[in-house]
C-alpha cells in the first residue's frame, strides 16, 4: 500500500516543480516578465545584460570600458548601501552612464549619496490635455530623441533641484497633485516640469527620468516611448539592475528550484542520490519480505501441515494486488 503513496507523492512533488519552473515571473519590471507589467519587450529591443550586485560595478572605476557602458536602474525598492554607491560612482568617474528611472521609490537615495542636487519629488504628474486617454498618462511632447511621436508617461512624478539639463518637459497644462484628488486645486504647481534631466558626473553622465513605467510591455511601443529608451543609451551596451527589487515569492521558488537542480546535476550528488535510492528500495524490498514471511510463518503457527510455498505464493499475490 505505501508504493502507491510514495510514488504518488513523488509524481505530485515532479508536477508541481514542472509548474514552477515553466510559469514565467510576473513581477512589475523584471526582464523575464512577459505580461504587461514585464520588460520583456525592453529587453528584447535594447539587450540587456544582468546586474545581480551593483558592488560589481568598481570593476569599470578605471577609464576605458565604462564608456561603452550604460546601469539602468529602474524603480528600486529596496535601500542602496554605502558600498553600492561608491561602486556606481567609480563606475561614473570612469566614463560610465547611470540611467535612473523612478517615481515614488528610493532613487531618490541613491541621488543623494552620489551628492547630487536632483530630486524625484513624488507628486502625482497630472496633464488634463496632452494625455494618452487619461491625465495620469501625460503626453510629453517636447522631449529629445523622439522625433514627432512624443513621450508617454504612466503615473509619474518630476524631476527638481539644479545642475543638469532638461531632457523632456511636460506641458503648461500639467499640475503635480499635492492632495491625491485626481483634480487641480488652487495652489497646487502648474507645469511646465522637467521629467527627463542629464548631469555630468566625472568623466560620465547620469540621466534622470521621473518614471520607470515607460519601459515596461504595456507601454514601450506607445508613441516615442522605445526610441526614447535607445536615444538614452547613447549606443552604450546596457546592464540592468536586478539588485533592488523585492522579489516575489514564485521566484523565490524558482531560485530555489534552480539551486537544487544544479546541487543535483554535480557528480557527487548524483552518486549520493542513487545510491540512497538503492538503500530505500532494498530496504522497501527487504521489509515487505519480512513481512510477508511473518505473516506466512504465522499461518504455519496455526496450520504446521499447510504447504509453506503456496503460502508464500498467496501473500506475494495478495500483496500485489492490494
Amino acid at each position: 500500500m505505501r508504493k502507491p503513496i510514495i510514488l504518488g507523492f513523488l509524481s505530485a512533488l515532479i508536477a508541481v516543480a514542472s509548474l514552477i519552473h515553466l510559469m514565467p515571473p510576473t513581477e512589475d519590471f523584471n526582464p523575464m516578465n512577459p505580461f504587461w507589467n514585464g520588460l520583456s519587450k525592453a529587453s528584447e529591443a535594447l539587450r540587456f545584460s544582468m546586474v545581480e550586485d551593483l558592488r560589481r560595478m568598481s570593476v569599470y572605476a578605471g577609464l576605458g570600458e565604462a564608456h561603452g557602458l550604460a546601469l539602468l536602474v529602474l524603480a528600486p525598492s529596496t535601500p542602496f548601501t554605502r558600498e553600492e554607491a561608491e561602486a556606481v560612482k567609480g563606475f561614473l568617474m570612469g566614463g560610465g552612464l547611470l540611467i535612473l528611472a523612478d517615481d515614488f521609490g528610493t532613487g531618490n537615495e541613491l541621488l543623494t549619496i552620489l551628492g547630487l542636487d536632483l530630486k524625484l519629488n513624488g507628486s502625482l504628474l497630472l496633464d488634463p490635455l496632452f494625455k494618452l486617454k487619461s491625465r495620469r498618462l501625460p503626453e510629453i511632447i517636447q522631449a529629445t530623441g523622439v522625433g514627432g511621436e512624443g513621450l508617454t508617461l504612466n503615473y509619474a512624478t518630476v524631476i527638481t533641484g539644479s545642475g543638469f539639463r532638461s531632457l523632456a518637459t511636460s506641458s503648461s497644462f500639467s499640475f503635480l497633485d499635492l492632495n491625491s484628488n485626481l483634480e487641480w486645486d488652487p495652489g497646487e504647481p502648474r507645469g511646465p516640469f522637467t521629467v527627463a534631466a542629464e548631469a555630468g558626473y566625472g568623466a560620465g553622465r547620469i540621466i534622470v527620468v521621473s518614471d520607470p513605467r515607460f519601459m515596461i510591455n504595456s507601454m514601450f511601443e506607445v508613441g516615442g516611448n522605445a526610441r526614447f529608451a535607445g536615444h538614452l543609451l547613447m549606443g552604450r551596451r546596457p546592464l540592468l539592475d536586478t539588485s533592488h527589487w523585492r522579489p516575489s515569492p514564485l521566484s523565490k521558488a524558482k531560485e530555489i528550484l534552480a539551486t537544487a537542480f544544479y546541487l543535483i546535476s554535480l557528480p557527487e550528488a548524483r552518486y549520493s542520490l542513487a545510491s540512497l535510492t538503492a538503500i530505500i528500495i532494498l530496504k522497501m524490498e527487504v521489509r515487505g519480505v519480512r513481512i510477508r514471511m511473518s505473516r506466512v510463518e504465522e499461518v504455519l503457527k496455526r496450520h504446521p501441515d499447510w504447504d509453506k510455498s503456496i503460502l508464500v505464493r498467496l501473500e506475494e499475490d495478495l500483496q500485489y494486488e492490494g
